[in-house]
């Protein structure tokens, strides 16, 4: 997407997703009672349309019936199901085709109308517009509803109304509809990108970007269930070997720079779905979902290999290192404190044994 966080970050399509569902559900709830006040606004300004014309009123209080009904049938289409921004969208554009259309035929029923009602039209077709999630939005259900309208009204022969009129009409409300959308989008996205960057920086380590040791907890009994029961993962405790020595020969910066280096040399050979974290200092865990103790050990001894081999370069010369592994896999109801207290084991295993090196438990 090429509209961004803050940060210089981009909207993904899974954030473009949820941006526009939340819009939805926000709007919708500011949507019924103003809709509602249109509707009953379009009947009621039956009265208004009687002193401008007495003779059109009965046809414009018709069509002003027609429309606030149509108005209130598309708002209660929307409430009878939980909103999703699909069923908010065709509602919105109904809505507020509908209020544009019905206004822009009652002033054509009566003489003078567009003269008069010009102010209300467009007050209508702003206000109306706006309420969509996103400005191509509001901007095209405005151009559909006035096109229509003015259309109307020009093959009807309203006064005051001619061709190069209506386009600057149209043009001008669908310039103040866009201008004012755009502004009112520009907000929420602003809103939404730092509510998404809150609530990243409160579930991940700010030094390496995996998971932080909260985040990591909850996210591992999600994936063990209630007490593990009939949970199939892999658990795979990673300790960096002698890392103190890193940072008190190269410095902390550097030592820092080793910890990333070895988060950025394990994430293409994790997937998608794997559950990686830090717990502190230079202690990682690592989830792989659905995998058994075999496919865990295998993991393992790639991402060693992987450690093994990383040059991290510094100003006091070229950094390389080791980290131990353990691996162990749920089984029957066995829970978060189970499994990490296993390969707690396993991993003291590994650092007696020699470090560099796999464990299973």
């Amino acid at each position: 997407m090429a509209l961004e966080r803050l940060g210089g970050h981009r909207f993904d399509e899974d954030d473009e997703r949820r941006f526009v569902e939340r819009q939805a559900e926000l709007l919708a709830r500011r949507a019924v009672p103003l809709y509602v006040a249109v509707a009953v606004g379009l009947v009621l300004f039956t009265a208004w349309d009687a002193l401008i014309d007495p003779a059109g009123a009965v046809r414009s209080g018709l069509v002003r019936l027609a429309g606030g009904g149509a108005v209130l049938a598309g708002l209660a289409w929307l409430m009878a199901r939980p909103v999703t921004a699909r069923r908010y969208a065709i509602a919105s554009s109904c809505g507020t085709i509908a209020a544009i259309v019905t206004v822009g035929l009652a002033l054509a029923s009566l003489r003078a109308g567009f003269r008069f009602g010009v102010a209300g039209l467009t007050t209508v077709a702003i206000g109306l517009g706006i309420l969509q999630p996103r400005a191509h939005e509001a901007v095209l259900d405005v151009v559909v509803g006035l096109t229509i309208a003015v259309a109307v009204m020009l093959a009807i022969g309203t006064p005051a109304l001619d061709e190069e009129s209506a386009l600057w009409f149209i043009g001008l409300a669908v310039f103040a509809t866009w201008l004012i959308s755009s502004l009112l989008e520009a907000s929420a996205r602003q809103t939404f990108a730092l509510e998404l960057r809150l609530a990243h920086e409160a579930r991940h380590d700010p030094l390496t970007g995996v998971r932080n040791r909260r985040a990591l907890a909850e996210d591992i009994r999600s994936v063990l269930g209630d007490g593990g029961r009939e949970a199939r993962a892999a658990l795979v405790l990673v300790d960096l070997d002698r890392f103190k020595r890193i940072n008190d020969r190269f410095g902390h910066d550097a030592g820092d720079d080793a910890l990333r280096a070895f988060v950025d040399a394990c994430r293409p050979l994790l997937r998608p779905d794997d559950l990686f974290g830090r717990l502190g200092g230079e202690e990682f865990v690592i989830v792989l979902p659905g995998a058994d103790l075999a496919e865990g050990e295998r993991v393992a001894e790639r991402l060693r290999v992987a450690t093994r081999d990383l040059t991290v370069s510094s100003e006091r010369g070229a950094i390389h290192f080791t980290a131990s592994f353990a691996v162990t896999a749920a089984g029957g109801r066995d829970s978060l404190e189970t499994l990490v207290r296993r390969a707690d084991g396993a991993l003291y295993r590994a650092k007696r044994n020699g470090r560099d090196r796999v464990e299973a438990a």
